[in-house]
């Protein structure tokens, strides 16, 4: 494999910052599956040292795109790791206008599946880019993608499906706005210009299509992109059983309630809590939850992590927010119970991935970065 010159392959030598608890030194040791990360294939190998040094036991990569050669190539870069790294695939959309979109969709995902991937994940394109030959804009619950849904059924694998985004990419560019500077960053975030859908909209949608496919089991992305409405991730967990949420990107607007609410609310749903970071990694750069956080080096990429970690492990009362283009304000951490972490951080994706639980035994003599280097 080529080495990429990226922001991870500095992580090489400045991954100080690792856990204790990724040796194995505990009689109950914490290990980590993150459950959002998009990688490129060159990105595979820096991504493993970034994992051993963060405390990671595995990745799910949710950018495999289409049955084809990429797919195949990252199905067997997962093989050689002993599933440290497992892919998602992703919907072709070019045939979008034809008739019979749906069934080849669902054909595609068979395909898929019976490569490697261990799910399929459909980006927010859908509702706000992807377009029929007319120009409209396919919309998240179009009756033309049920087969699609329904084959994720059939095959017994989880849909990552990101909808929307939280409210600030919908309002104005201005000092109200909590998100400014990071849209600033990136203008491609913005979502302001009043001709695509409403958020509301897109969320109404989203939720139409987890209710018509109740044996589906569905992952909405970032808390299901209500990061800044805790409320509203508590109703859709209540109404829908077939509903996981991931914390990517979560920190920096859960930091601005109460943490007692926050632990409350783990604590309700910690059967369908996932951990992922959303970090996305190329050959040339890692960007840590937003394309407008790109890490400088490899200390900057830990520091993302074990924010994290103190985020849901201590009490800590100064943590900072681990994408802080989107907030510099403090926060105070949740000190979950032990058997809680263990839930979100792999039991849950190891149920939902069908991903053999990890002994500590195992744990200890996980694939490391060196022995999979090519």
């Amino acid at each position: 494999m080529r080495r990429p010159g990226s922001a991870l392959a500095i992580a090489v030598v400045c991954g100080a910052l690792a856990p204790a608890c990724w040796c194995g030194g505990s009689p109950d040791p914490l290990y980590r599956i993150d459950v959002d990360v998009s990688l490129h294939p060159y990105a595979y190998d820096e991504m493993l040292r970034q994992m051993d040094d963060a405390g990671i036991a595995r990745a799910v990569n949710l950018a495999g795109g289409p049955p084809g050669e990429i797919l195949s190539t990252l199905v067997q870069l997962g093989e050689l790791t002993h599933s440290r790294i497992v892919v998602v695939a992703n919907v072709d959309w070019r045939d979008v206008d034809e008739a019979d979109f749906g069934s080849r969709a669902a054909r595609s995902l068979e395909r898929a599946v019976a490569l490697g991937a261990r799910g399929l994940m459909v980006t927010r394109d859908l509702g706000l880019g992807v377009r029929t030959r007319d120009g409209r804009l396919l919309a998240v619950d179009d009756p033309r993608l049920d087969p699609l849904w329904a084959q994720a059924a059939a095959l017994d694998v989880p849909v990552w499906l990101s909808t929307a985004a939280p409210a600030a990419y919908f309002e104005p560019i201005d000092d109200r706005n909590p998100r400014r500077a990071e849209i600033e960053a990136a203008p491609e975030l913005c979502l302001a210009d009043g001709r695509g859908p409403r958020r509301e909209d897109l969320l109404i949608a989203r939720d139409m299509v987890i209710a018509r496919h109740p044996r589906t089991t569905f992952v909405c992305p970032a808390l299901a992109s209500t990061t800044d409405d805790l409320a509203a991730v508590d109703t859709l967990l209540e109404l829908f059983g077939n509903v996981y949420v991931d914390t990517a990107t979560a920190l920096s607007d859960l930091g601005s309630y109460p943490p007692d609410v926050v632990r409350s609310f783990v604590l309700k749903h910690q059967r369908r809590l996932l951990f992922g970071s959303g970090l996305e990694a190329n050959d040339k750069n890692a960007r840590l939850g937003t394309p407008a956080q790109i890490a400088q080096d490899g200390e900057q990429i830990q520091r993302f992590y074990a924010a994290h970690w103190r985020y849901f492990e201590t009490l800590d009362p100064d943590i900072a927010n681990p994408i802080p283009i989107q907030s510099d304000s403090m926060r105070q951490g949740l000190g979950l119970p032990r058997s809680v972490l263990h839930a979100i951080y792999h039991g849950n994706a190891e149920r939902l991935l069908k991903l053999a639980a990890v002994s500590t035994a195992d744990f200890r003599s996980l694939p490391r970065a060196s022995s999979t280097a090519r």
